[in-house]
């Protein structure tokens, strides 16, 4: 009876093994400046609610269907571009907005109308150099920037600083990220 329970073990697990085997390889196409990418720097990466993949790049932000790309990058005489080509993160909100950060502050884009609009914090001294975006709620967003963090009111479309206790290392900040951790 041993016998005939190792042997079938041993048929299952031969078994198993064929059919992971069996798994599909990952195909993976590598997109460059060639294919029309803005930029061979990539900064961040995000997939909307619609399948698109949004691409943060040194030069612009690239929305990829699978096909082509579309540009969307700073024009000093168009007001609904983004702010700066220096794209950093992307993040999307409850609602499908695309929130953006770049060299020249916090950008939203509606996918679904194109609209972007710009936020830069003031007074205009301010670092607008801006890293990662934490979504905290509906209304609240928690960005980094170069040598501090804004808390941005959606809904009153502005800033805050939030003080810092002082340290030696302000300019790490722009390469941090949010981190979410639960105590309890």
């Amino acid at each position: 009876m041993k016998a005939f329970v190792h042997t079938i073990l041993t048929m299952l697990l031969c078994f198993t093994c064929i059919l992971a085997d069996a798994q599909p390889a990952v195909r993976f196409n590598r997109l460059t400046k060639e294919d029309g990418l803005s930029s061979d720097v990539v900064y961040d990466l995000h997939q909307d609610r619609y399948g698109f993949l949004w691409i943060a790049t040194h030069g612009g932000l690239d929305r990829y269907d699978g096909y082509r790309f579309r540009h969307f990058r700073y024009d000093p005489h168009d007001s609904n571009s983004i702010s700066g080509n220096f794209v950093h993160c992307i993040k999307e909100d409850n609602n499908g907005i695309l929130w953006l950060t770049n060299n020249n502050g916090l950008n939203s884009l509606d996918p679904r109308t194109g609209l972007i609009k710009r936020f830069a914090p003031s007074p205009a001294n301010m670092p607008k150099d801006m890293g990662d975006i934490l979504l905290v709620n509906d209304s609240i967003i928690l960005v980094m920037a170069i040598s501090t963090v804004y808390s941005f009111n959606k809904r009153q479309q502005s800033f805050s600083e939030i003080r810092l206790p002082p340290m030696e290392y302000h300019s790490k900040l722009m390469n941090a990220k949010f981190i979410m951790g639960y105590k309890g």
